[in-house]
């Protein structure tokens, strides 16, 4: 569909409205506006009519001032997972809402940090897939090296904290969990102030389900990293397919940003191609978000141009050609 959304009526100019975007299996496109109401923060679920065009059919708020809520989110089949970090002090929290049979969405479940402590920023990023459920915390633990806690969902529909968890070498500043995805039972995650090429060259780390604990199977460490690319600023995995933004990374010119493609094989997670920006100018902050549904990626570059790209690619035959 071609379609202009205009945006609906905020009572603030830096509600961020767009900071968070979903389409859910309902075709419904449900929007985060973090900034809303003085930072309380909004989240806006829209039908998409025959003719292309969005209906606001609800505004979903939180019961706690100066969250952010709607900063993050995740749909996956009949669920909504918003995520509000800066709630009660940085805390953070995330909202869990169930869909109705009219397509609206109802509160279910509430989830804070095990032992919660200030700063924490429980929420920063949500990922969904099946009965699994996992929430970053970006500043837990030892001056921000981060931290994932894992949800499982029960036969009754309720969700079950389980663990939480980093990757083998992690360290203060490091920033895990700064951005994470699920597919089936592959997680990634982000850690973009890591610095195993040089201060804030970032890394990204795979791990797998087994039974009911994460273990790290690979650290994903791409040639040509240097410092300050904060590869793992951004990632997605699809069945073997993995995908980590580098939003500094280099090109023909610095910071341009780009995006490694890891695909697994027999031997474990390999790099296989890089994608550098169409447009190869600095600063652009290509790679600052992925998706990817299917065999489509779609990439984020805000600072490009008057008001930003994105980037939809395809695998040209085979997965080391986009």
């Amino acid at each position: 569909y071609d379609s202009l959304l205009v945006h609906p009526d905020l009572s603030l100019d830096d509600s961020r409205f767009g900071q968070a975007v979903q389409v859910n299996d309902w075709n419904q496109t449900i929007v985060g506006a973090p900034g809303q109401g003085t930072l309380d923060g909004a989240v806006y679920v829209f039908n998409r009519e025959s003719n292309g065009s969005l209906i606001q059919i609800q505004i979903l708020t939180p019961s706690v001032a100066d969250g952010q809520f709607g900063a993050t989110l995740e749909a996956n089949g009949e669920f909504l997972v918003i995520g509000a970090p800066d709630e009660t002090g940085f805390q953070g929290k995330s909202y869990l809402y169930k869909r109705e049979s009219n397509g609206s969405y109802s509160s279910w479940e509430e989830h804070a940090p095990q032992s919660p402590q200030t700063g924490d920023s429980f929420g920063w990023a949500v990922a969904m897939d099946g009965s699994s459920m996992v929430v970053a915390s970006l500043q837990r633990d030892n001056a921000g090296s981060g931290k994932v806690s894992y949800y499982q969902k029960n036969p009754d529909d309720t969700w079950s904290y389980v663990s939480a968890f980093a990757s083998d070498d992690n360290q203060s500043g490091d920033e895990f969990g700064h951005d994470l995805d699920l597919s089936g039972n592959y997680l990634i995650v982000g850690a973009p102030m890591a610095d195993p090429d040089g201060n804030n060259s970032g890394a990204a780390y795979i791990f797998e389900l087994n039974g009911s604990s994460w273990g790290q199977v690979a650290k994903l460490q791409p040639a040509g990293l240097s410092v300050d690319d904060k590869f793992g600023y951004s990632v997605a995995v699809s069945g073997n397919l993995a995908f980590v933004g580098a939003v500094n990374g280099d090109s023909a010119i610095s910071n341009t940003g780009g995006v490694y493609v890891f695909e697994k094989t027999q031997s474990g997670w390999t790099e296989v191609a890089k994608i550098n920006p169409p447009s190869l100018v600095a600063d652009q902050l290509f790679a600052s978000n992925l998706e990817v549904n299917d065999d489509l990626l779609m990439v984020g570059a805000p600072q490009q141009g008057e008001d930003g790209f994105g980037y939809i690619y395809r695998a040209d035959g085979n997965s080391s050609s986009w």
